[in-house]
């Protein structure tokens, strides 16, 4: 009797018709099932920055001032998700979603309501950056943290061991740290503290210009230490950042006068470049002139309640500008105590000992933003000079290098920040 059944060779046939159905098959089927994971992260994203803008109008509405996480507008869960934060620009929320789990390897950076892209990770902000180097590298960067309640990471070292070079507006500029910063939305005036990169210019100006001018017959025409009415202020944030047209300055020479042009020593910035600024709170305390002051003290005195005017009559103490000890803008100078720590060679900021190994040494005397408090006078302020640090009459003529702080998710995405050539890249 015989025996129906399969040969050998018609079951290996069998199993190689499988085997390429498998191969053709399983890849459609994988590629079907990411596209759909990458459709739910996006369309979650989407969703958040939907629920988180409501919520948003809500407060508003309401006068309540909380910072939105995504855990109280989703059902965030950290198996999915290994992070998710939302920012809010004018208004609109941006949400940052980083995958795990069954989205491992997904990302959605910056996604809006409308749209959000599915992309395989987030490039790091400045900030991250910067903190990762500081974890992982800190000393072949020249990255400290400061001894102050604030403990800021900062660069600090001679200028060729910090490695902190980085490019805005085409120019060179330079990492000062990474500070909490109270910040104020230009539109709504919301204000939140964020972490932000400070950064500076790193020549100063070919031009030298008073930090502030005034009549004759105001504190004997040698200025007004309040730098929310200072010249110097009112061209950096007009003529500088682009919103004017006219550029004039004072120095020693034209006191009470302010025609000099500036055009062709100072570039402005560009308007891509422009909307990298952060608006926020510089703290414009003033730093008590004596004979030995320790960084960690200036940098408590900027935050102080002390104004540029202890004085209260005579020749050089006779203006009626009222002082502030805060002022919200988008274009400053450094504090003395940035100097200060700065320096890996001392602590004393009027010691030249601390510009012996200290990057924000130049070759010319500048400006900082502090007013200095003198008992006669009411138009002093810091400046860098020769390696330490000084209080000069407002109207002298000294060096300017801009400061600035970097929104938030202003991104590096290139560079190692060693050289000129090799300074970080930001977008």
């Amino acid at each position: 009797h015989k025996k129906d059944g399969f040969t050998l060779v018609e079951l290996l046939a069998v199993i190689v018709i499988l085997a390429v159905i498998l191969v053709i098959a399983v890849p459609s089927i994988m590629s079907t099932i990411t596209e759909s994971r990458k459709g739910a992260l996006a369309s979650s994203a989407k969703l958040i920055a939907s629920s988180a803008e409501t919520a948003y109008i809500s407060n508003q509405t309401l006068g309540i001032e909380k910072t939105i996480e995504c855990s109280d507008v989703s059902n965030y869960t950290e198996e999915d998700y290994a992070s998710c934060k939302i920012k809010f620009v004018d208004g609109k929320a941006k949400v940052t979603l980083i995958g795990q789990g069954k989205f491992e390897g997904m990302a959605v950076c910056g996604g809006t309501k409308e749209e959000a892209e599915v992309v395989e990770e987030c490039p790091l902000t400045a900030v991250e950056k910067i903190e990762n180097l500081f974890k992982t590298a800190a000393g072949a960067n020249g990255l400290i943290e400061d001894n102050t309640i604030d403990k800021n990471i900062r660069y600090a070292g001679g200028p060729t061991n910090v490695k902190n070079y980085i490019k805005f507006n085409g120019e060179d500029w330079r990492i000062i740290g990474i500070f909490n910063v109270k910040t104020v939305n230009e539109t709504t005036g919301e204000e939140k503290t964020e972490k932000l990169m400070k950064i500076v210019k790193d020549i100063p100006f070919s031009t030298t210009m008073a930090w502030d001018s005034s009549a004759s017959g105001v504190n004997g025409g040698f200025g007004v230490n309040e730098w929310s009415q200072a010249d110097l202020m009112t061209m950096l944030n007009t003529y500088y950042i682009g919103t004017s047209t006219t550029c004039n300055y004072c120095n020693s020479n034209n006191q009470e006068n302010c025609t000099t042009s500036c055009s062709s020593s100072v570039n402005q910035i560009g308007s891509t470049y422009r909307g990298m600024i952060e608006n926020v709170v510089w703290n414009t305390g003033a730093i008590t002139y004596e004979s030995s002051i320790e960084r960690s003290s200036a940098y408590t005195q900027e935050r102080g309640t002390t104004t540029g005017k202890g004085c209260t009559s005579g020749t050089y103490c006779n203006d009626s500008v009222t002082r502030k000890i805060t002022w919200e803008g988008l274009v400053g100078l450094i504090y003395p105590s940035d100097y200060g720590y700065a320096s890996t060679s001392g602590t004393d900021i009027i010691n030249s000992a601390i510009g012996t190994t200290n990057w924000l040494k130049a070759g010319s005397d500048y400006w900082t933003l502090s007013p200095s408090a003198v008992s006669n006078y009411s138009s002093s302020a810091w400046y860098v000079c020769s390696g330490f640090e000084g209080s000069s009459i407002a109207s002298g003529g000294y060096g300017v290098r801009p400061a600035i702080y970097l929104k938030s998710d202003v991104s590096i995405t290139s560079g190692d920040g060693s050289s000129s050539t090799n300074a970080y890249q930001i977008s």
